[in-house]
C-alpha cells in the first residue's frame, strides 16, 4: 500500500490534459455540426493513459484517520472511483426530495456512495488484512466495536441492505441480520455499550411487506388548493404529487426499531413499526431517544418540513417523555423585524469574532430571557439558516425560527449510561433584576419533572459542554468577559481547572 498526499494542481494538470486529448482523438465532422467530441451524443472517456492517471491519483490517496478504540489498526476503505452510469441509474423514485430504492428499501445515496470494501491497516506489523465481502456487494456505515475487536457494517446487495460483522484480526466477516434493515431515513445503526447487541430499524413483517403500485388506470385527478393570504415558498424538484406518492413514502420509511444479539441472532423488537426519522440509544440500552415523522404529508414542501415528534422510549416502545412536537410547516419562516433604537446608537455588523455570544451581556453572563409564547413550538435544528464557520460568532443569515430562551440546550445521553444531560437556565425569580445562571442538568429515568437534578451552574451563558467517559470532569465552551474560553471543570470538587 502506497501513502501519499493528494496534490491539486497535479489533478488540475492531468484534467486539463484529458481535455485536450479527447480533443485532438476526436475526428472531425465532414457535416456542417459542432466539430469533436461536441457533435458526438454519447458519453466520452478520455485516452486509457489519461484515465489511468485519474484513477491512480484518486485510489492511491490513502488517509489513515478512522483509528480503532484499542488504536492497533486503521480502517481503510476501498474507494473505486467515481460511480459508474450504471450505479447512479438504478431505479429509484423521488419523494420529498429525498431519493429512495423501493425494491431494497433503502436511500439512493447509500448505494451511489458505497465503497467496494474495506481494508484494516496495522501500524506497528506494518500489514493490511482485507475484510471480507461478499461478491458483487457494496459496503458503508463501519462502525468499530467498543473494544475493537469487531467491526460491523452495512452490506447492499441489489435486493436488500444487511448488517455484516467481521473479526478484525482475522477479517473474516458474517451476516448478522435476517430481516432486511430498513436504510432510508436511519442510514446507521449503533453498538451497546458492552458489544454484545446492536441497535438498528429494520423491515416490518420480517420484510416481506409489497411494495405499493400504482393503478394502471388513474384513480384521482390532481387538485391543488391554494393557501390563502401571501404564501412565499421556494420551487422544489421532487415534491410528493398524488396519494399514491403518500402510500409510498409511508411504506418506505416505516421500520421497526430492534436491538440484535451479536452472538445468537436474538431480535428484541422495541415498540411497534413507525415512521422513524432518527434514533439514538442510551448507553445502557434501556432507553432510546427516538424521532418519528408525523402526519398529515403535504404536497407543497419537502419531507424535511412534515411533522415531527421527538420523545425518550423504554424497551417496551412507550414514550417516557416527549422532547419535542412539531407540526408541519408549509410556510417559510418570516425573517425578524429589528425595532428602532430609540437611543440611536444602533447599528455595526455585531460583536464578530471574540466578541459577545448571543443572549449574553457585555460581561459574558447570561442575560435575562424575554417572555416567551407558551405555545410556541420549539426550533428545528434542520431548518436553521447556517452559521458562517469562519466567524462562530456572527450571527446566523437569513430568517430564523424562533428559540425559547427557557427551554433545554444540547440534550444528549451522558457517557456513563445515568441518564440525559442538557443546558437549561436556572428558572426565573420573581422581581429579581440579577441575570439568571446558566446550567449542567443531569435528567434520570422515568425522566419525571422530579428526576433532574443540577450538575454544574455559572453564571456564564454555555455555548458548548463534553462529558469525559467516567463523566468526572466537564469541558465547557463559554464566553466570558468578551473571549471565547474552553474550561475543565472536575465534578468532585464542583471547581474549574483552567
Amino acid at each position: 500500500m502506497r501513502l501519499v498526499r493528494s496534490c491539486g494542481f497535479l489533478r488540475a494538470a492531468v484534467l486539463a490534459a484529458t481535455f485536450v486529448c479527447i480533443l485532438s482523438e476526436m475526428p472531425v465532422r465532414a457535416d456542417k455540426g459542432p466539430p469533436g467530441p461536441l457533435g458526438v451524443e454519447a458519453y466520452l472517456t478520455p485516452p486509457k493513459p489519461i484515465a489511468d492517471a485519474i484513477a491512480g491519483l484518486r485510489n492511491d490517496n490513502v488517509s489513515l484517520t478512522n483509528i480503532s478504540p484499542d488504536g492497533r489498526k486503521f480502517l481503510i476503505a476501498k474507494n473505486d472511483g467515481p460511480p459508474p452510469l450504471a450505479r447512479l441509474a438504478r431505479p429509484h423514485v423521488h419523494l420529498g426530495e429525498m431519493a429512495f430504492d423501493p425494491v431494497a428499501g433503502r436511500a439512493h445515496d447509500l448505494w451511489v456512495r458505497s465503497a467496494a470494501g474495506f481494508d484494516l491497516f496495522y501500524i506497528v506489523d506494518q500489514r493490511t488484512t482485507p475484510v471480507q465481502v461478499p461478491d458483487r456487494a457494496r459496503v458503508s456505515a463501519p462502525v468499530w466495536s467498543p473494544d475493537g475487536s469487531k467491526l460491523a457494517f452495512f452490506v447492499h446487495t441489489e435486493d436488500a441492505t444487511h448488517i455484516y460483522i467481521a473479526d478484525t484480526d482475522t477479517g473474516f466477516s458474517r451476516r448478522l441480520t435476517n430481516t432486511p434493515v430498513l436504510a432510508t431515513l436511519v442510514t446507521t445503526f449503533q453498538w451497546s455499550k458492552d458489544g454484545n447487541r446492536i441497535q438498528t430499524v429494520l423491515m416490518p413483517d420480517d420484510g416481506r411487506r409489497e411494495v405499493p403500485k400504482p393503478n394502471t388506470v388513474p384513480a384521482e385527478p390532481k387538485v391543488r388548493v391554494t393557501r390563502g393570504g401571501t404564501n412565499p415558498s421556494r420551487t422544489y424538484r421532487f415534491l410528493l404529487e398524488s396519494p399514491h406518492d403518500m402510500k409510498l413514502l409511508e411504506h418506505l420509511t416505516t421500520g421497526q426499531l430492534a436491538l440484535i444479539d451479536i452472538h445468537d441472532g436474538k431480535v428484541t423488537k422495541i415498540g411497534f413499526p413507525n415512521l422513524i426519522r432518527s434514533v439514538s440509544m442510551a448507553p445502557g440500552e434501556e432507553s432510546f431517544r427516538v424521532a418519528t415523522m408525523k402526519k398529515p404529508f403535504s404536497y407543497f414542501v419537502p419531507l424535511t418540513r412534515f411533522g415531527t415528534q421527538e420523545g425518550i422510549w423504554n424497551l417496551e416502545g412507550k414514550s417516557l417523555y416527549t422532547l419535542a412536537d412539531r407540526n408541519l410547516r408549509e410556510t417559510e419562516p418570516q425573517p425578524a423585524v429589528a425595532k428602532a433604537d430609540p437611543t440611536g446608537k444602533a447599528g455595526g455588523r455585531g460583536q464578530g469574532r471574540g466578541g459577545r455570544g448571543r443572549g449574553q451581556n457585555p460581561s459574558g453572563k447570561a442575560a435575562a430571557a424575554p417572555k416567551t409564547d407558551p405555545d410556541q413550538q420549539p426550533p428545528d435544528p434542520t431548518t436553521q439558516p447556517p452559521v458562517d464557520p469562519t466567524d462562530p460568532d456572527a450571527p446566523p443569515r437569513g430568517p430564523q425560527q424562533p428559540v425559547d430562551p427557557n427551554g433545554k440546550r444540547d440534550v444528549a445521553w451522558r457517557p456513563d449510561g445515568a441518564g440525559l444531560s442538557y443546558l437549561q437556565l436556572e428558572p426565573e425569580k420573581k422581581d429579581s433584576i440579577e441575570p439568571r445562571n446558566d446550567q449542567v442538568l443531569q435528567w434520570l429515568p422515568p425522566y419525571g419533572k422530579d428526576d433532574v437534578k443540577v450538575v454544574y451552574a455559572t453564571p456564564h451563558r454555555i455555548a458548548g459542554l463534553q462529558y469525559s467517559e467516567d463523566c468526572q470532569t466537564l469541558f465547557l465552551t463559554q464566553t466570558v468577559e468578551n473571549q471565547r474560553q474552553i474550561s475543565a471543570v472536575d465534578l468532585r470538587i464542583r471547581r474549574p481547572l483552567t
